[in-house]
């Protein structure tokens, strides 16, 4: 008798362990994620490519710009674009391998880089370094950064920091109005909802435009309207915040027509044809090229004879002729043309779905996002990088007037590349960390906690009732409050999902890595 009780207990125990394992494992691979490797590999393939593009487009540029200090070198731009491109790569690997995008999602980092960015924006005004006579640069040791590209990166961070706090707040009831302010509830919500975060990026935008910067404004706009249009404002928001715009608009653009003139000793309208008349020309020559000089279009034309000159599969690589200073910034805002004579056709068509195909890695890392924030910085960060490449593809291609856009991780630039690299980061750090589970593993982890649960709510009156009684009836009342063992969750349930991205070659491979590292620890 003390021999079978002995068993009993035994199993109960074993019972008991087996199933805190199971909730255990079940946990864990709700939580287990791996970055995600195709958007990964996708982005180092395109660093690969860039550099090997930068090598050969930039070889005439490099020597001739280094050989006024004594030290000429063909070799000048691309050691620059290697160093910042491995750093980059090792920063990109790192912030998705190691950090959570939970830990970015504070009101303190949020005002830290609102305020430094907005305060490198206006030192950029007063003290930024002149280049083709624009204020865009500031020099910081060895590197010189373009602010503008900092703002494109701080804004979707911004955005997501402030829609993803507000629906928290209003979740939690913080945003309701007392009775007496009822009347009003609607005004206020929009220019919170609205209005106070235009305000914000507004700022910005005004600042990249004085520059002068304008391909860099339609970027940075762009990407800000992307991030508002996933924020889940209220329609009613959107409406009542857009009016408010306006008239704020209306009045800051007539304070600035009465007091300009006083201490500037210019007019709004003569300040903005001047700031702007390069923008102007180049929108003239874009409808009118019969009318417009050989100079204004030499770039267009550079750019036409050498994506002609590629034809389909190029004239090879090493063997273009238009870097030889015939294309300017052909390493820059003019590489897409120069890749389109050494690769051809075949070479701009990779480049070009390469770039679909990251839109649809990191959209699918945004659906799946588990919260607003995470939302927004995924899919900021891919619009932001999506739409630059487009637009300079667009531009070099002449199909808009012409302006400075660089492609993403193939121009030279190395703070911009830098940014762009440590914005794919975060994404990795959403597909790794901030992902929705599969509804089965959620499913089997609920059966398996509640196959343990304590005795429920409506059972506990009756067990406290049924202390009061004794003999055959309190065990009268205990086989009514008794609860049915209920059946054990066996993993073959889970795999044997339909979905494929929990199959059971997946899952068993999953599974035993999970118990390896448990008893590794």
């Amino acid at each position: 008798m003390k021999q079978k009780m002995s068993l009993q207990g035994q199993s109960k125990l074993l019972l008991a362990e087996d199933q805190k394992s199971s909730r255990e494992l079940i946990a864990d691979l709700i939580q287990f994620r791996r970055m995600h490797a195709g958007l990964l590999i996708l982005t180092v393939l395109l660093v690969a490519l860039g550099l090997v593009m930068m090598f050969s487009v930039s070889l005439s540029s490099s020597l001739v710009l280094s050989s006024g200090s004594g030290n000429g070198t063909a070799l000048f731009f691309f050691k620059k674009q290697l160093m910042i491109s491995i750093l980059g790569v090792g920063a990109m690997i790192f912030i998705g391998r190691f950090i959570h995008v939970r830990k970015f999602n504070k009101w303190a980092w949020a005002a830290m880089v609102y305020g430094t960015v907005t305060l490198m924006l206006i030192y950029n005004k007063f003290k930024a370094t002149t280049i083709f006579g624009a204020q865009r640069w500031i020099r910081l040791g060895p590197l010189t950064i373009q602010v503008s590209e900092v703002a494109k990166i701080a804004a979707v961070f911004v955005l997501a920091f402030y829609f993803s706090h507000l629906r928290a707040m209003r979740s939690r009831d913080q945003l309701k109005l007392s009775p007496k302010f009822a009347r009003y509830a609607l005004f206020v919500h929009a220019f919170i909802d609205f209005t106070l975060p235009v305000i914000a990026m507004g700022l910005w935008l005004l600042l990249i435009l004085i520059q002068p910067h304008l391909s860099g404004a339609i970027i940075f706009s762009l990407i800000v309207l992307s991030c508002f249009l996933v924020a889940k404002i209220p329609a009613r928001s959107w409406l009542v915040g857009s009016m408010q715009c306006l008239a704020l608009l209306l009045v800051c653009v007539l304070l600035l027509s009465i007091f300009m003139p006083v201490f500037t000793k210019q007019s709004l309208s003569d300040f903005v044809g001047q700031r702007f008349a390069h923008v102007l020309r180049r929108v003239a020559t874009h409808e009118s090229p019969e009318d417009a000089t050989a100079d204004e279009l030499y770039h267009v034309r550079q750019a036409r004879l050498a994506m002609g000159a590629g034809g389909l599969d190029g004239v090879g690589f090493g063997q273009g002729r238009q870097k030889f200073n015939y294309l300017p910034m052909g390493y820059n805002d003019y590489i897409f043309p120069a890749l389109g004579e050494e690769l051809g056709f075949v070479g701009t068509t990779t480049v070009l779905l390469a770039f679909l195909i990251f839109m649809y890695f990191g959209l699918s890392i945004t659906v799946r996002a588990n919260s607003l924030f995470a939302l927004i910085i995924a899919w900021g960060y891919t619009m932001l990088i999506t739409i630059q490449a487009l637009l300079h593809m667009v531009v070099t291609l002449g199909l808009v007037p012409a302006t400075g856009i660089s492609l993403p991780f193939f121009s030279y630039g190395g703070s911009s590349n830098l940014f762009f690299l440590v914005a794919v980061g975060l994404i990795l750090s959403v597909s790794r960390t901030a992902q929705r589970s599969p509804k089965e593993l959620r499913l089997a982890f609920a059966r398996e906690k509640s196959s343990v649960r304590p005795v429920s709510r409506r059972f506990s009156g009756l067990r406290a009732i049924s202390r009061r009684f004794s003999g055959p009836k309190r065990k009268k009342v205990r086989k009514q409050v008794a609860r049915p063992r209920q059946a054990k969750v066996e993993y073959p349930q889970i795999s044997r999902s339909n979905r494929p991205s929990l199959n059971a070659k997946g899952f068993a491979r999953t599974r035993s890595y999970l118990d390896r590292k448990r008893h590794s620890s």
